[in-house]
């Protein structure tokens, strides 16, 4: 296993592409059996499709599509929202643009929570287009403005969502930010002038306290507006890079805390989006250090693996695998304890770009190494200035 790590050398490469999924669309009524909110859950639905179109048979998955619940802006509703939708849904999550509540803060709320059961209940019966299709044991909430603050609130006494994530959050009844458990990201404009960041977004994002793993806040220049950040105004050359950005990092988000994808977090937290040129500000904190790949390894080819972490000593663990956890006075140890070894190790710093180590892995063009597994964990200071035992994931090595 050593000798794959033999003949290393250092650079970075850009993350892998993607290729879309087929996107289905389709209008949903599910009932609420809360008691708080809308008799009828209305939403759009956008999903992965054996073909696109609207009403076409969702693709089939085995143990269903991650699932993304939309919550929209006051005014607005989630049919406003199509290129988001369609977003998530060709990049393998299945969206849920809520159409309630338009006007109405505190309903959306409950309509938001309510979601959670009621698509539960839409997976499980054999009379709903879905039925099978949603995995809601990986499911996140996102919102725009008012629903971007609802996040928080929906979130603050979860029914069962993994992550949140807000765009141009506004609270404007407050926010139960404090009490949220789980990931949470947000992204803005200092072109934001109908809630500026300084009023909403950024004291939203220090109430996120008792957060699990990781938050994080991004924040773009003037070109970033309340509207582009989340393709509500699209058209011109820079509302499309501006919400491809914020995209991008949304996908990501969702991709790690959802899927425990390997790429996802160099979305957010790597040299793309920290080199944005509208880039104005990035903030970061962690429970826990987080591991993530700009691409997948094959022979012959480079990868960089990075580590997110607070500022201090960060290192990759290595392992011939995965292993059920072993606790140690740094955390759970996920790797292989009979093959474990400190592979890497450096330093972060603070600040924009400087919460993450890099190092770049080169397999060597040799066959032997095609079809290779190996595993690594992150190791890093979290928020507290403890070192700690992250994140961990396994690989196998492309012909």
């Amino acid at each position: 296993m050593r000798t794959l790590f033999a003949s290393l050398f250092f650079f970075a490469v850009p993350l892998a592409a993607q290729s879309p999924l087929a996107v289905g669309i389709r209008d949903v009524s599910l009932p609420n059996t809360t008691g708080q909110g809308s008799a009828n859950l209305t939403a759009r639905v956008h999903y992965p499709a054996a073909v696109a179109g609207t009403n076409a048979a969702v693709l089939p998955r085995t143990g269903g599509w991650p699932v993304v619940v939309f919550l929209h802006g006051f005014a607005a509703v989630g049919n406003n929202y199509a290129p988001v939708g369609n977003a998530l849904a060709s990049s393998g999550f299945i969206a849920v643009m809520s159409n309630t509540m338009q006007f109405d803060n505190q309903g959306q709320e409950y309509d938001g929570r309510a979601l959670y059961a009621a698509l539960v209940a839409a997976n499980a019966s054999s009379a709903s287009p879905f039925f099978g299709a949603l995995d809601m044991s990986n499911a996140g909430l996102l919102g725009h403005s008012m629903g971007g603050g609802n996040v928080g609130n929906v979130l603050s006494n979860n029914p069962g969502y993994q992550c949140g994530f807000g765009m141009a959050p506004v609270t404007p009844r407050g926010s139960n930010a404090a009490a949220v458990r789980v990931p949470m990201g947000i992204v803005v404009g200092q072109g934001d002038s109908i809630a500026p960041a300084a009023t909403y977004a950024q004291p939203y994002y220090a109430s996120l306290t008792g957060y699990d793993d990781a938050k994080s806040y991004y924040l773009m220049n003037n070109e970033c507006t309340h509207l582009n950040v989340c393709a509500f105004s699209l058209g011109s050359a820079t509302d499309n890079a501006v919400f491809a950005r914020s995209m991008a990092i949304t996908l990501g988000w969702f991709d790690r805390w959802l899927r425990n994808g390997p790429l996802g977090l160099d979305a957010v937290f790597g040299p793309a989006p920290r080199g944005d040129a509208r880039l104005v500000s990035a903030s970061q904190q962690f429970v826990a250090p987080q591991v993530f790949a700009s691409g997948l390894f094959a022979v012959g080819q480079t990868t960089r693996l990075s580590v997110a972490a607070e500022a201090g000593f960060a290192g990759v663990g290595f392992a011939s695998s995965l292993a059920p956890a072993l606790p140690t006075p740094f955390g759970d140890l996920l790797l292989d304890a009979q093959t474990a070894a400190l592979q890497w190790s450096g330093f972060t710093g603070s600040g924009t770009s400087a919460q993450r180590f890099d190092v770049a892995v080169a397999v060597p063009v040799d066959p032997v190494f095609a079809g290779l597994p190996f595993a690594v964990q992150a190791l890093g200071v979290e928020r507290t200035g403890a070192l700690r035992l992250g994140n961990a994931l396994a690989f196998t090595v492309a012909p």
